[in-house]
């Protein structure tokens, strides 16, 4: 049986503007997992998420609760908190849909590490957007700030991921097993293993894992039906089918924004370039749509 990577975004779960309660989460993950059940009859799916939403939000947390006396942590800390948060909620929710399917597999959750480079240059130029958006700059939180498509949100170092430490072990475990692994991009440490303060962009350490397993298909959802041309603009172009040479031109042209599409485009433009045969970005409503290739944003060879 083939393999598809299936990579969810912090979005998944939560939306811009919405306040981070269980009940909603649930509501957006119950919707995202339907969407995407196919996947589990066709293929061996692994899958990752974000944490952008999550992890921003436990800084906050922590940040009020210093007045009562409850100690921060670093932040590699809370990407792991993060990946056991919302793989339980993954694994819960997509065991009770699938048993609607009859569809009978373990699914197996793994607490991934991912090493990156201590010198990285991210880490003295923070920009992977984490927690809520902002209408703006906000003093409490710092000067870490970045103005997205949906408005600002506090940004914090985020490394290239170079190598997955569980790799082994995800790929001997998902040949009978769904896997949720590289939660959040993964917990970020240096090359002795050691915990680094950073987060990593989900979809650059997808596209890792998409390479290293040879995953037949790649599949990003987010929270836009395409990715676009002038995004925004008034000469907005929806991108539909699309070779990897042409979207590579629009790449360098800085067609995409930082921190939200371009890290996708980049994950996508790797996997193909590095041996991968199709690429999906879509919305979780039309992922059943694009599977059928009549929606999101097809990239191929």
């Amino acid at each position: 049986m083939k393999t598809a990577v299936l990579a969810l975004g912090g979005n998944a779960l939560i939306q811009p503007g919405e306040n981070a309660e269980l009940k909603v989460e649930l509501k957006h993950l119950n919707r995202t997992l339907k969407s995407v059940l196919s996947l589990f009859k066709k293929y061996k799916v692994i899958i990752t998420h974000g944490n952008g939403p999550q992890v921003g939000n436990l800084i906050l947390q922590q940040k009020n609760s210093e007045k009562i006396g409850v100690s921060k942590v670093p932040l590699y800390v809370n990407v792991a908190r993060t990946q056991g948060e919302i793989g339980i909620l993954i694994q819960e929710m997509l065991q009770e849909l699938l048993a609607k399917e009859k569809i009978k597999l373990p699914i197996v959750n793994i607490l991934t590490r991912i090493i990156v480079d201590s010198k990285d240059p991210n880490f003295k130029n923070p920009s992977k957007p984490v927690g809520p958006f902002y209408t703006k700059k906000v003093k409490e939180l710092g000067k870490t700030f970045i103005k997205t498509e949906k408005g600002y949100r506090k940004i914090v170092p985020s490394p290239n991921p170079l190598e997955i430490v569980e790799l082994n072990q995800i790929k001997t475990l998902s040949k009978k097993n769904i896997i949720i692994c590289c939660g959040g991009g993964g917990i970020p440490v240096n090359s002795e293993l050691k915990g680094v303060n950073a987060v990593i962009d989900k979809d650059l350490t997808s596209q890792k894992l998409a390479t290293s397993v040879k995953a037949d298909l790649f599949v990003i959802l987010t929270n836009v039906e395409n990715v676009y041309l002038n995004f925004n603009a008034k000469n907005q172009e929806k991108l539909s089918k699309i070779s990897i040479n042409k979207l590579k031109k629009y790449y360098e042209e800085g067609q995409f924004m930082k921190g939200s599409m371009r890290p996708k485009i980049l994950s996508a433009i790797n996997f193909i370039k590095e041996g991968g045969n199709k690429v999906i970005i879509a919305s979780p409503k039309n992922v059943q749509k694009a599977l059928e290739g009549t929606s999101g944003t097809i990239i191929t060879k």
